[in-house]
């Protein structure tokens, strides 16, 4: 019967054991995650975290021990199932709030009479 029992240690060997690389938290797992986790998370390249006001202290906290990491808040409305906004957190970002980004792509369908084919 697999383990019931949820710990970040359990997750950062989860982590480890499946060389994960990209990770999306809930905004409270997260400021747990950057409390306790082990700092020796090698695959992991992003972390995502979102659902509620993140904190900016516990963000400064997880890029100081994971450096190799980018890390993105990110917004999305429970009923859309999505992510709508999001904001990667710059290393020494010091600002005492965290901002959900900008909705948004980069990526535009072209208009049809101003564009055409």
């Amino acid at each position: 019967m697999p383990d019931v029992n949820f710990s970040v240690a359990g997750l950062c060997q989860l982590i480890r054991n499946h060389d994960v690389t990209v990770m999306f938290l809930t905004t409270g797992l997260f400021h747990l995650f950057a409390d306790y986790s082990d700092r020796d998370l090698p695959s992991l390249r992003q972390m995502l975290f979102g659902g509620d006001v993140g904190s900016a202290a516990h963000a400064q906290r997880f890029l100081d021990g994971h450096p190799g990491c980018i890390l993105t808040n990110a917004y999305g409305p429970t009923e859309a199932t999505v992510l709508a906004t999001a904001f990667t957190i710059p290393r020494g970002y010091s600002a005492p709030e965290l901002p959900i980004g900008m909705g948004g792509s980069p990526y535009r369908h072209p208009h049809p009479r101003r564009n055409p084919a």
